[in-house]
């Protein structure tokens, strides 16, 4: 009785001090917003990225946190039951009809559901389609009052609801449902769980749901948001009248804001995991939001953008040295719920024993800067590198979708977030700069020591050996440190130039065009590397780099072919010629220029952006990256225990011991593919690695260097012949290597039991055979995807209620040979998991005896028309396209003759493909299985 009296207090005092958080700063004139008689707001925006394509979001001001103990679980579950029948589209016909006009569910149109929202959208709307458009205003319309929930539909989604809440119950999940009660102690976000309690999920009343739908689904707490290519004044009169119909919620209850209430003692969780891949360590300092989002809560939210910038640079140093027992830290200011903020350190330790060591390290960088501030350097670059980021958000911003900017205009409509274009930012950010001094800053860290209102949550493994900090062990250690003296810090950085060298630029050899591809310019440097400057379909003055050459993995011997994962890491932490990674952060504080390695399978590769401007520092990395990389000893000997406590957690988890399963079987065991170990790292010193490294990245005649970006050829060319064309080059042409990996032919069943901690079981099924590599065998995968997936959604997913999605790919392979593979791949039911075997082979099947359904295809049409059309509008298709012609020797098809190619395409093409091909005896067909323990009789 004592103990419900105390939460009774703590849910009225969260109610109390509740208010509505509100801005004073207006939005942009590119925004239109109204607000209708029945309270119904509305956004709507003109943007042009992609070209011709819409999105329409509904915003719900509504969430799981507004669920009584009655109803936990209803808000996730109303969001469901949004696509299973409406006033204007009964049963299922809502799905249907999008589906028919070429979107796909999950990626055009979805829903998402938290503690305080729901939104739904609907994306990618060709806006030429004005039935489209006007059913789409439709949809919302029915979302927003008008969901018919049918007790037999109802019934049918709870099977869904519970295979997703079993599919989500991985170790982080599991880690997180044991530390939110202490994360949210005394408010209601510590009874909510958003996907609910299983057992009121598979029998709540059909009437519960109906009431909390009627309770909180209503026009005042809703907003219509629209993007895209579109007249926004007509747009307007369709949103106006259409959605001004819907009544005002008579009797409406009004909707609470839950504060979680200030702690007078820090709180302490500690959750532990069999199968937790790292230790990791959460501290939140909390305070109350700011209740108006004005220009002061601009500014001070710049201070500790600055703080947390100076910070993390702080730390990360700290990282970068070999006797650090962290691998990683961060502070940062964000929200833990609307109505609360907090001041935050987040640390993961190389090893779960060292946990004490990198608190410790953390604690005594913080209680440094709270006794000697930072320095005035610090303050300076902190500034540099924020401009920076704006400067790049600035050009971000001229190319941001539709969907990015309706999720901004929706948590201004949610949490009064002021919503600022870049421009504006930038002018506001450079007067706070003017204003701003290094105190103001330097008072930031004093929030760490509001001991009583935070609280520590630590997740972990499971292990005995291990021994994790508890709640006085931390207060203690806080104590000690207060009463320590901390030496001055030295902001050491190196000025020498990238590179000390003076490069001549040298001439270009030829010039070259690529067929289908006009745009595309092409040079062969001096040392014989392939350049190519494609414009960019986007606006902004972003450069993208992609450089490719053959080879990868497959030219490696057996005994190195686990080394790529452990070089990524090496070169992670080694920074480049002659500077240490920290000092190259700090020398290119004011830059927004990166680069990155891949070593594939097949390929190995240089990946890079920039700004325009800041186009010669990307090649100067990129220079650097070939001819003066970095290996650093005794920093990667340190991250050695890391990797390999990582690698021996991850093969305790389900789905990376399921996926180290397949790849067993479909290759037959080949010694090339076999999973990374603990054992492994030791197999590897820094000399091996970089002896790797040099053998794959030591020829730029061997690469093909693809630039997008808004450049002038006469500005960039001569940049690109002083740095990459002064790579050193080999002078001869390697490919891959065929080591023989190929698919395990015939037919392979292979059924496990393992014991899990979330028990469910894991199908996965395989076709694979020997096909020409060409545009209407790859239109045909796609059909065949298109076709499986939408079967699959209908049997395993709705009728059984066995799965909360099946994933079914079907692509085609060009290396090391040409072949068409279709996988299916989904969690389930352990109850059902032999049945839902069957279906899956049983509908591929049919679809060989019968053939596909008219219906199907033509949506599936469609679909690849609609992709196509906004695929074009990205860049990343124009690279692809680029490296397929000259590695490849494939010319790009053009729309007209892609679109003709899709048209062509019939149900008896489709039936006769799948006939011609998936029963021949030389097709590969692989089944695996794995069950939990004990779950079959």
């Amino acid at each position: 009785m004592k103990k419900a009296s105390v939460t009774v207090i703590c849910l009225l005092f969260s109610l109390i001090l509740r208010s509505q958080i509100n801005t004073p700063i207006s939005l942009p004139e590119t925004v239109k917003k109204g607000k209708l008689k029945n309270g119904m707001t509305y956004f709507i925006m003109h943007n042009e990225e992609p070209k011709d394509r819409a999105s329409f979001y509904f915003s719900q001001n509504v969430g799981a946190i507004l669920e009584d103990d009655d109803e936990n679980g209803l808000a996730h579950f109303l969001e469901h039951m949004a696509f299973n029948g409406s006033k204007n589209f009964p049963n299922n016909t809502l799905v249907k009809y999008l589906e028919s006009k070429g979107l796909l569910f999950g990626r055009d149109f979805n829903a998402y559901t938290s503690y305080d929202e729901t939104v739904y959208n609907i994306s990618n709307i060709p806006v030429g389609d004005k039935e489209l458009i006007d059913k789409a205003l439709l949809v919302l319309h029915d979302w927003s009052g008008f969901l018919s929930l049918k007790g037999d539909a109802i019934d049918a989604e709870r099977g869904v609801i519970e295979e997703e809440w079993r599919s989500n119950r991985g170790p982080r999940m599991r880690l997180y449902e044991k530390t939110f009660p202490v994360m949210f102690a005394g408010s209601k976000y510590a009874e909510r769980n958003i996907i609910g309690d299983q057992k009121f999920i598979q029998s709540f009343k059909h009437e519960s749901l109906r009431n909390y739908y009627n309770k909180w689904y209503r026009p005042d707490l809703q907003a219509v948001v629209i993007v895209g290519d579109i007249d926004v004044d007509a747009i307007e009169k369709k949103v106006i009248d259409q959605f001004s119909k819907i009544p005002l919620a008579k009797n409406a209850i009004e909707r609470p804001n839950y504060h979680i209430p200030a702690s007078t003692e820090m709180g302490y969780g500690l959750a532990t995991d069999k199968d937790a891949p790292f230790t990791e360590v959460n501290w939140n300092f909390k305070r109350p939001q700011a209740k108006i989002k004005d220009e002061h809560y601009l500014k001070n939210s710049t201070i500790e953008d600055l703080f947390s910038t100076m910070m993390s640079g702080r730390l990360e140093e700290l990282t970068q040295k070999a006797d650090s027992p962290a691998l990683f830290f961060a502070t940062a200011t964000s929200s833990m719920t609307v109505m609360t903020r907090a001041q935050q350190i987040n640390f993961i330790p190389k090893e779960a024993g060292k946990l004490g060591e990198s608190l410790q390290m953390v604690l005594e960088a913080i209680e440094r800067v709270i006794k000697q501030g930072f320095e005035p350097s610090e303050f300076e670059r902190a500034k540099l590198q924020l401009l920076a980021a704006l400067e790049e958000e600035i050009e971000e911003e001229k190319k941001k979708p539709n969907d990015q900017w309706a999720t901004e205009i929706s948590t201004y409509f949610f949490e009064a977030t002021p919503f600022i274009l870049s421009e504006k930012k930038m002018e506001m950010k450079k007067k706070f700069f003017s204003e701003i001094t290094l105190s103001e800053v330097n008072e930031i860290a004093k929030r760490y020591e509001n001991i009583q209102n935070s609280v520590l949550t630590i997740t972990g493994p499971e292990d005995d050996n291990v021994t994790y900090p508890s709640k006085e062990d931390v207060l203690e250690m806080v104590k000690v440190i207060k009463q320590k003296r901390f030496e001055k810090y030295q902001d050491n950085t190196n000025d020498t130039p990238l590179i000390s060298e003076e490069l001549q630029i040298l001439p270009v050899k030829k010039k070259f065009s690529i067929k289908n591809i006009d745009e595309a310019k092409g040079f062969v440097l001096a040392n014989g590397a392939r350049v190519v400057l494609m414009p960019s379909k986007k606006k902004g003055t972003d450069v993208e780099l992609e450089a490719l050459s053959f080879g990868g993995i497959s030219q490696l011997s057996t005994k190195n072919v686990k080394a790529p994962q452990l070089l990524e890491e090496l070169v992670r932490v080694s920074g480049l010629g002659g500077f240490s990674s920290v000092e190259l952060d700090k020398k290119l504080a004011a830059k927004n220029a990166s680069t990155n390695i891949s070593l594939d399978q097949y390929t190995e590769g240089v990946i890079g952006s920039s700004s325009l401007k800041d186009l010669e520092t990307l090649l100067k990395l990129v220079y650097l990256r070939f001819e003066k990389p970095n290996f650093d000893h005794e920093l990667y000997s340190a991250q050695k225990s890391f990797l390999k406590d990582y690698m021996t957690q991850m093969r305790k988890n389900e789905e990376s011991a399921f996926r180290d399963s397949i790849s067993k079987v479909i290759f037959n065991n080949h010694p090339r593919k076999q999973p990374v170990i603990a054992e492994d790292v030791d197999k590897f010193n820094v000399n091996q690695l970089e002896q790797i490294y040099r053998q794959r990245f030591s020829d730029a005649d061997d690469f093909i260097f693809v630039f997008t970006g808004n450049f002038n050829e006469e500005n960039v060319l001569p940049l690109l012949q002083k740095y990459i064309g002064n790579i050193k080059s080999v002078k001869e042409t390697e490919s891959w290597a065929d080591n023989n990996i190929r698919r395990k032919g015939g037919k392979s069943s292979i059924r496990f039991d393992r014991k899990m901690q979330n028990p469910q079981s894991t199908i996965f099924y395989s076709k694979s055979f020997s096909l020409p590599y060409t545009l209407e065998n790859r239109l045909m995968a796609k059909m065949v995807q298109a076709v499986l997936d939408t079967r699959y959604t209908k049997t395993i997913r709705e009728e059984e209620g066995g799965s909360y999605g099946v994933s079914a790919n079907a692509y085609m392979s060009r290396i090391p040979e040409e072949r068409f593979n279709v996988d299916v791949y989904f969690n389930c039911n352990p109850a059902k998991s032999e049945e839902l075997l069957q279906i899956v082979k049983d509908e591929i099947n049919k679809l060989i005896a019968d053939g596909p359904m008219k219906e199907h295809v033509d949506k599936a049409k469609k679909y690849l028309i609609n992709d196509i059309e906004m695929t074009e509008n990205d860049d990343d298709y124009w690279r692809t396209a680029i490296f397929d012609n000259l590695m490849y020797g494939d010319q790009r098809v053009d729309m007209n003759t892609y679109k003709k190619a899709v048209d062509a395409i019939t149900v008896n093409k489709v039936h006769e493909f799948v006939k011609a091909h998936f029963s021949k005896k030389e097709t590969s067909a692989i089944e695996i299985l794995m069950d939990p323990e004990n779950s079959k009789p």
